[in-house]
């Protein structure tokens, strides 16, 4: 938005002349309508083009939304910004947070100086021996013990009874440090301690032991957890939605998604699925880790936990962590999160963090179904609806490159129309267009939502149906040539001799097959039938 000049009286829905706010109304094309009295900060920053006052400005009147920003500086003080966007413009109201802002800073460097004096108290004081037993224990009474009867006894088990405790054990330290943080297992308790050692020398200066003080930091810990589960999920909520606003593609839409994923929770391999009716489709991959993954066994894990949002599934040699994707009722997909848990398991903050970040991931996916929506109606067919010869081998071609992360095959069917040309010399060009419609609607009752059809050119067809091998494509193909008298009998001519040939070829994963091959190989198959006869069902084999 440009200003310029001028200042026109407009009361607006409200007048701002003697209002008791920081406010001023612009009109859309940026002019000063109205201000009110003790806006001149504001006026002066709107005058200057400030970054943040035309930034909210301009989130307002693209987005139709009331927009917030904030506004520092020495010249103009601390103030917190909302544009509300108005029928004919933009309001926009000012508060000032200068005095608040400063109380929050003494506030915080208040809290530092406590913080400061609270971390000298300790919860236990000790000394031990060369051998790490207790010779000396106070307070009486810590970590819900009485500490009298620890006398005499070997501090490690006391702190890691079911280990060997960590690499570096304070109470054998042989030099003054602090240890930050450290698991214990204080009777039952998973707790965290920060431990301040120093060693002890009797008086010939030889080592006669350690002593130190231990401190129960859970609470800061799990606060810490907390926070930095809280920024990883503001983080990556802002990443997701930035990749929303970007005009991209749905596979590569899928697939940042996968890669945003596979950087936070630094996971080898994540999978993004997406759900049509109960079958699970792999739409985006982000990682090497050769690991196969099943359509089937997804869904059969997500059947099994309809109302878990996230879980794991185990793995040879790791777990995958999965997130069921919805919308209301809508089942929208799932992502798959993998590495190898024996060296990092899965913490309760990286479940509590993918569920955080659920309904961004479902909104990411539900952008890239509307996408490949409108990519499928700009590359369709005018006549039938089914897809184009180059729409078509793109997407098959991803599907290929999918298949080897999760073994699932896949089959490519091509069809011919027989006699075709009969239709079109004796009934006329419509009633051959109208021949190929009725085919199109009958190829679409047969396949399923997650197979993909095409009009390759002409009289011919082809289809991919996925997950499935050549036994079910040619069953396929079958019930496409029975499903000839129903178009036949849609021209009222069920004695032409217009029928189907069909050729089939699988492709199974690690094949390395791409579409080119595959159609080649199927093409070759159905030229086969069409000089044995016609009407029939031939499979090629990959070699």
């Amino acid at each position: 938005m440009t200003q310029t000049a001028g200042n026109r009286q407009n009361p607006g829905p409200k007048a701002l002349k003697s209002a008791d706010i920081i406010a001023l109304r612009l009109a859309a094309d940026g002019r000063l309508v109205e201000r009110s009295a003790s806006a001149d900060i504001l006026a002066f920053a709107y005058a200057s083009q400030s970054e943040p006052v035309m930034r909210v400005i301009r989130r307002a009147m693209e987005t139709g939304l009331p927009a917030e920003d904030r506004l520092t500086g020495e010249a103009t003080g601390n103030y917190w910004l909302v544009a509300i966007p108005e029928a004919e413009g933009v309001l926009l109201v000012a508060r000032e947070t200068t005095l608040a802002d400063r109380t929050t800073d003494a506030l915080i460097h208040s809290r530092a100086l406590l913080k400061g004096l609270l971390d000298r108290t300790v919860d236990l004081s000790f000394e031990v021996d060369t051998d790490g037993r207790f010779r000396f224990v106070s307070p009486a009474h810590a970590f819900g013990q009485e500490t009298d009867d620890w006398i005499g006894a070997d501090a490690r088990p006391i702190f890691w009874p079911d280990s060997a405790g960590p690499a570096h054990n304070p109470f054998m330290s042989r030099s003054a440090r602090t240890f930050e943080a450290l698991p214990i297992d204080a009777f039952g308790d998973r707790l965290y301690a920060d431990f301040a050692v120093e060693p002890v020398t009797d008086s010939d200066g030889r080592p006669a032991g350690v002593r130190g003080t231990v401190r129960n930091v859970s609470e800061r810990v799990d606060a810490d957890r907390a926070m930095r589960v809280t920024n990883l999920r503001l983080t990556m909520l802002q990443r997701i939605a930035e990749l929303l606003n970007e005009v991209v593609g749905a596979d590569e839409l899928r697939d940042r998604a996968a890669r945003l994923c596979a950087d936070l929770f630094r996971a080898d391999t994540v999978w993004v699925f997406e759900q049509v009716g109960r079958t699970f489709l792999l739409a985006g991959v982000a990682g090497e880790t050769q690991v196969e993954l099943s359509e089937n066994w997804i869904a059969a894990a997500i059947a099994a936990k309809p109302d878990t949002a996230v879980f794991e599934l185990d793995a040879p040699g790791r777990s995958h962590l999965l997130l069921h994707l919805s919308q209301g009722s809508n089942a929208q997909g799932a992502v798959v999160l993998s590495r190898d848990t024996g060296v990092s398991p899965w913490a309760d903050q990286e479940r509590e963090l993918l569920a955080g970040i659920g309904s961004m991931l479902t909104a990411a996916l539900a952008k890239a179904d509307l996408v490949e929506k409108l990519s499928r109606l700009s590359s369709s067919d005018e006549l039938t609806g089914l897809l184009n010869r180059r729409a078509f081998r793109d997407m098959v071609n991803r599907r290929l490159t999918n298949q080897s992360r999760t073994g699932s095959d896949g089959c490519l069917v091509f069809v011919d129309l027989d006699h075709f040309k009969e239709v079109n010399d004796t009934l006329g060009h419509a009633a051959g267009d109208q021949a190929l419609v009725a085919f199109s609607k009958a190829l679409t009752a047969i396949i399923r939502p997650t197979d993909l059809a095409a009009r390759y050119g002409g009289d011919e067809f082809v289809i991919w149906l996925e997950g499935v091998g050549a036994d079910v494509g040619a069953e396929k193909g079958r019930q496409l040539i029975d499903c000839m008298k129903g178009v036949k009998a849609a021209l009222g001519q069920p004695d032409l001799a217009l029928g189907a040939s069909i050729g089939v070829c699988e492709s199974k994963p690690g094949g390395g097959a791409d579409f080119d091959r595959l159609a080649e190989k199927a093409d070759h198959a159905l030229y086969e039938v069409k000089k044995a006869g016609r009407g029939e069902v031939a499979v090629a084999v990959l070699d």
